[in-house]
């Protein structure tokens, strides 16, 4: 099977080789995400639950440009 990366102008570049997230196939491997805007900028310094909502729009985004949402999430680590 063939790798995709998956690639959003919603979610920072990231930082060093590797890709936010890669599809192979109908699986979705999403990275470790932080909490930084689009524009790369840290979101709730010093806050957790804001810090927590910008992981999850970050990954909302890597998802919703493979066409995905959080229904179709099987596990998360």
């Amino acid at each position: 099977m063939q790798k995709q990366a998956i690639l959003t102008d919603n979610v920072a570049p990231p930082l060093g080789a590797y890709s936010h997230a890669i599809q192979v196939g109908n699986l979705l491997f999403v990275a470790g995400q932080v909490a930084v805007d689009r524009n790369g900028n840290l979101v709730g310094k010093g806050d957790s639950a804001a810090q927590t909502r910008q992981v999850m729009l970050n990954i909302q985004a890597l998802l919703e440009a493979a066409g995905a949402s959080f229904d179709n999430v099987v596990k998360m680590n």
